[in-house]
């Protein structure tokens, strides 16, 4: 397909007829519409995308665009966009729009990529099959095949090995030997050919449908038909060993691996089971993969609306709706000859259920009630919530339970006890309980910013607040190896030391909230398995140099490691003791807290809610003298229940020596009393005269006549004497 000259362009466009009928036709249209490729003005010097050869393309765009690709522009829009539609069935065997693709084909040639943005619907709304048309167009009308006509022999040879490692050496020994844009370029198409196959389980195109459209049609990387698919076909099945395992080695950053689209609804999360990763959205559809390999594994369909993210015990799978508790065996899930798979319904009589957790050989459920089931699956009410139940984890043998309105209680699961209630601490939305070494952290957001309040889980003291870069809730954090990772719906991972101090944010492949994510160990780095409500899957890698080398360049000031600012932290007291805040009881009903070194038990107290506002003043002012515990001191197992008092430990200073009081100060004394008295008289009873047989100090008079006369505004004058 042939284009247009410069000059043949420039007469168009400046030809007053076709201006004209242009401005006609351009009158007719609403504003908000984008403007017709021929009404734009041709780039200085273009060159014309569609048939040109790279290397001046490229130069070009350098040249005119502000921000221009290492490869051709369309190549990039191309990848962008299609990566965000791999479940599109029929991806690249499905025509586009012929009128919507020469419209942007004819803004192209004339330069103007900087006005096509696939992704922001410029110049015009187009989908799928369009953009992949597009870049089947492009890659058709190359001046030559990729991988040339001097080395397309040579490439076609590597089909009559039959030695894998053999293949693969002889393909790297001809790949090397292109250009650096074109093996930029090809890289860039295996890769999009390599994730658009990893979901042909629901886009139904595996490597050899990509290489019927690309090898032995369009001819793109050589120009021998069959034997070109199957060329095709062989790189994209073997990309792993061909282009993958080099990149992880020479990676400097986060590097996405693997992007799976199967799902047509929110993910709310992923499970670990075995070598299996399963992933669930809100309709009750679980995809299996095989964490190994890297593959689609299975469908399973529950047809359950989930509340949350299913548990695996005794190889059972737990899921959760509002009402009621379905249970699967695993092995039905994971058998492919089954067509159907049995469960067991559990119905508990409870409004809402909202979280599950396994605690030892018992499975805790949380909603408005707590409700506790044994291995015979008996359910068993332990108590009501004071509001609906959010998260529930098991913290150094304790349950930790986290509801809708900033509430924090603590429960003994060997006696079903509950041991402490906090309050207040949580002035914000928890999203995740995250447990390490010797603290707990808990995540969410605080004002529209991501924070993690941080708690010491033996003796459940809070510790402090921290703030994030997120523009959202922290909504999950894993531990990666000595540091926490964070994700929120702001597109990016926010890697932390054990200080809690950010050392490097990085950019992540989701478009929506992360709703899971999950840290493997290899044998050179990480890989990260992570969902999001975009519905896809991301399995990216993390090179452990990337690790050493944010900590090497961490050159944030860290006033005093986490552990020694412990000592100078006040401890959180349970609700209800003495703060002048409300309780989590009713009156009359005591709350429950461990026994803490530093802190005296008292007999039980019931709430403050009947005590009046100088008694509340008072046990206000007493918690302001709190004194920190000491750390070296040795701390009680929450084995206990108890009600505390906390009382400071602060010893006020002696009161100043007595001295002890003379005749005439007391004479002094009685003299000074008796004028107070006589001043604050009767108004029409003129003042006596002094006593001048126990007189006073010349001075002690005067002051006290002048001060006498402040008080009392109708003071008689002193008469004359």
């Amino acid at each position: 397909m042939s284009t247009l000259s410069t000059n043949a362009w420039k007469r168009k466009s400046m030809g007053p007829s076709v201006r004209r009928a242009d401005t006609q036709k351009s009158s007719d249209k609403k504003v908000s519409e984008p403007p017709l490729a021929e009404e734009e003005e041709p780039a200085p010097n273009f060159v014309a995308t569609f048939g040109s050869n790279m290397d001046d393309l490229v130069n070009f765009e350098h040249n005119f665009l502000q921000a221009p690709p290492v490869i051709p522009s369309i190549i990039e829009k191309s990848f962008q966009y299609l990566m965000t539609g791999l479940n599109t069935e029929g991806l690249f065997r499905v025509p586009g729009n012929n009128t919507v693709t020469s419209k942007v084909k004819r803004l192209m040639d004339i330069g103007r990529s900087d006005l096509v943005d696939f992704l922001a619907n410029q110049p015009e709304m187009l989908d799928m099959p369009d953009v992949a048309s597009l870049l089947k167009l492009y890659l058709r009308l190359l001046p030559e095949p990729l991988f040339t006509r001097a080395l397309e022999g040579e490439f076609l040879s590597i089909l009559e090995i039959t030695e894998p490692e053999a293949k693969y050496a002889k393909f790297r020994q001809l790949f090397v030997q292109l250009s650096q844009l074109t093996q930029q370029v090809c890289k860039k198409l295996f890769f999009l050919f390599f994730q658009v196959s990893l979901n042909s389980y629901k886009n139904k195109m595996p490597p050899a449908n990509i290489a019927v459209v690309f090898g032995e049609m369009a001819g793109v990387f050589t120009t021998a038909g069959t034997r070109s698919g199957d060329l095709l076909s062989w790189i994209i099945s073997n990309y792993g060993p061909l282009f993958e395992e080099e990149d992880m080695n020479n990676a400097t950053g986060l590097l996405l691996c693997r992007t799976f689209a199967g799902h047509d609804q929110k993910i709310i999360g992923l499970l670990s089971y075995e070598d299996y990763i399963l992933s669930f959205d809100t309709t009750g559809v679980v995809q299996i993969w095989n964490s190994v390999t890297y593959t689609f594994y299975s469908t399973f369909l529950m047809d359950l609306e989930l509340c949350t993210l299913p548990v695996v015990w005794n190889s059972r799978l737990w899921c959760l709706s509002r009402k009621s508790l379905r249970v699967w065996e695993m092995s039905d899930i994971l058998d492919l000859n089954s067509s159907t798979a049995q469960y067991n319904q559990i119905n508990l009589e409870v409004k809402t259920l909202s979280n599950l957790l396994v605690v030892n050989e018992e499975m805790w459920i949380i909603g408005d009630n707590i409700v506790v089931l044994d291995k015979e699956n008996n359910p068993q009410v332990l108590s009501e919530l004071p509001s609906t139940g959010k998260l529930i984890s098991l913290v150094k043998d304790m349950v930790w339970i986290t509801t809708v309105n900033e509430m924090i209680e603590i429960w003994d699961p060997s006696t079903k006890t509950k041991v402490k209630s906090l309050e207040g601490v949580i002035n914000g939305t928890a999203e995740h309980i995250l447990l390490l070494e010797n603290l707990l952290c808990i995540t969410g957001e605080k004002e529209k910013v991501g924070v993690m309040w941080i708690f010491e889980p033996q003796s459940c003291i809070f510790l402090k607040t921290v703030s994030s870069s997120h523009s959202g809730p922290i909504l999950k954090a894993a531990v990666l190896q000595n540091h926490i990772c964070t994700v929120s719906n702001d597109h990016k991972m926010i890697i932390w030391n054990s200080e809690f101090v950010e050392l490097s944010t990085i950019p992540v492949s989701h478009s929506n909230a992360i709703t899971q994510l999950l840290i493997f160990p290899t044998k050179n780095g990480f890989k990260m398995w992570s969902s999001s409500e975009d519905k896809t899957i991301s399995v990216d890698f993390l090179p452990e140099s990337y690790i050493q080398k944010i900590n090497s360049k961490d050159h944030l000031e860290i006033k005093r490691p986490l552990k020694s600012r412990l000592p100078t932290m006040l401890p959180y007291r349970a609700a209800g003791q003495g703060d002048g805040s409300e309780s989590l009881h009713p009156p009359g009903e005591l709350t429950s807290s461990p026994s803490i070194p530093g802190i005296t038990s008292t007999p039980p107290v019931a709430n403050n809610l009947h005590l009046s506002s100088s008694e509340k003043r008072a046990r206000y002012s007493s918690r302001r003298s709190l004194q920190p515990r000491n750390p070296e001191e040795p701390v009680t197992p929450l084995n206990t229940t108890k009600t505390i008092h906390i009382t400071s430990p602060y010893t006020p200073p002696a009161p100043p020596p007595v001295i002890e009081e003379t005749p005439a100060m007391a004479s002094i004394k009685r003299q000074e009393m008796d004028l107070r008295k006589r001043s604050q008289s009767s108004n029409t009873t003129p003042k006596p005269k002094a006593n001048h047989h126990h007189m006073s100090p010349p001075d002690s008079g005067v002051k006290e006549a002048k001060k006498s006369k402040r008080n009392s505004s109708k003071a008689p004058k002193k008469p004359k004497e």
